[in-house]
C-alpha cells in the first residue's frame, strides 16, 4: 500500500469517527430536548406564565421553569405565581420570579440559575459569583433583593394579619455554594424537601380559600406588558 492509499483510508477512517462523534452528539440533544418538551407540556409552567417554549432556551427562564417543575411536586393544595410585576411607591415595579402559597404561608422565591461557585452573607451588599482566576463577576445580594419583593407584596395584598412569610434563595445544582446566611439559600434539587419540611413544621394558618384568594390578588400582577417590562429593566439600569 502505498502513501496515498494509507492517507485516504486513514482519512475515511478519520471521517467515520468525526461522524459518529457529531452522531452521537446530536441524539444526546435531542433526547435532552425531547425530555424538556416533555415536561414543558406536562407542566402548569405555560398556563401561568404565558412563556413559549422557545423563550426556556433563555438561561433565568430556564432556570425558572425547573424551579416551577420542583415546586409542582408539593402534594398538597397550593398555588404558583410566576414573575408578577408589583407597583412600588415610588413610581417603580418590583418583579418576584415565583411566589408559592400552601396552608402554612406565603414563599417568596428568587431564582438564580448560576454556574461556578458563589460567595456571600446575608449582611453583603454583592455576592460574588467565582468563575475562574480572572473572572469573578458581582451582583446585588438575592437575600436583600427578596426582602424587598417581600416588603412590596405585603404593600399591594390584602392579608391576613396571622401570615407567614418565608424568603427562600434558588440557585442552579451546578454551581458551588459558598454562603453564610441564616436565610434559606439552597440548590433547586433540595427546594421540594425544603418546603415538605416547613409544611410539617409551622402552623398551617391558611385554609384552601385563602390560598386561592391571595392566588387571585397576586394573578393580576402577572403578564406584564413590554411597556411594562422595558421600564422595569431600565429602572434596574439606572438604580444600580
Amino acid at each position: 500500500m502505498n502513501f496515498m492509499e494509507q492517507f485516504t483510508k486513514g482519512a475515511w477512517i478519520l471521517a467515520g469517527i468525526c461522524w459518529s462523534v457529531v452522531l452521537v452528539l446530536i441524539i444526546l440533544i435531542f433526547i435532552k430536548e425531547r425530555k424538556l418538551i416533555i415536561n414543558y407540556i406536562k407542566s402548569d409552567y405555560r398556563k401561568e406564565s404565558k412563556i413559549k417554549y422557545s423563550q426556556l432556551h433563555e438561561k433565568g427562564t430556564y432556570g425558572e421553569f425547573l424551579t416551577f417543575v420542583e415546586l409542582e411536586k408539593f402534594q398538597h393544595h397550593k398555588k404558583i405565581v410566576v414573575n408578577p410585576y408589583l407597583p412600588r411607591r415610588d413610581k417603580t415595579t418590583s418583579e418576584i420570579d415565583l411566589v408559592f402559597i400552601n396552608a402554612t404561608g406565603i414563599y417568596v422565591i428568587e431564582s438564580k440559575n448560576f454556574s461556578g461557585s458563589i460567595y456571600g452573607k446575608e449582611s453583603d451588599f454583592n455576592w460574588t459569583q467565582f468563575l475562574g482566576k480572572w473572572k469573578k463577576p458581582t451582583f446585588y445580594n438575592p437575600i436583600k433583593q427578596n426582602d424587598t419583593h417581600i416588603k412590596v407584596l405585603q404593600n399591594n395584598l390584602d392579608l391576613p394579619k396571622n401570615i407567614s412569610i418565608f424568603s427562600i434563595i434558588i440557585f442552579s445544582d451546578k454551581c458551588k455554594l459558598k454562603v453564610v446566611s441564616s436565610t434559606p439559600v439552597i440548590h433547586r434539587k433540595d427546594l421540594i424537601n425544603e418546603i415538605n419540611e416547613a409544611y410539617k413544621m409551622n402552623k398551617h394558618i391558611l385554609t384552601d380559600s385563602q390560598i386561592d384568594e391571595i392566588y387571585k390578588q397576586l394573578k393580576k400582577y402577572t403578564n406584564a406588558s413590554k411597556k411594562v417590562k422595558k421600564q422595569h429593566i431600565q429602572n434596574i439600569k439606572e438604580k444600580y
